[in-house]
């Protein structure tokens, strides 16, 4: 049987900080999802720029996935 977490939100909030300075480089929404795979989770994907030189983007994608969710 599949691992459930019935005490997970709906969504959670990454936020992305520069440890040096402290400097804050983005907030990301993850949302719950059900994987292709047949794993639950969540999953966010976004573009952020470097705060100190806005012409420097990154792209993210993250991946929050339980441990032994897959059917």
């Amino acid at each position: 049987m599949a691992k459930v977490d019935e005490k997970a939100p709906q969504g959670l909030t990454l936020e992305l900080k520069d440890p040096a300075s402290g400097q804050v480089w983005g907030t990301i929404n993850l949302v719950s999802k059900h994987f292709s795979t047949g794993s639950k989770g969540f999953h966010a994907s976004t573009k952020l720029s470097n705060p100190q030189n806005a012409e420097a983007r990154y792209q993210c994608n993250f991946q929050l996935i339980l441990i032994g969710s897959k059917e």
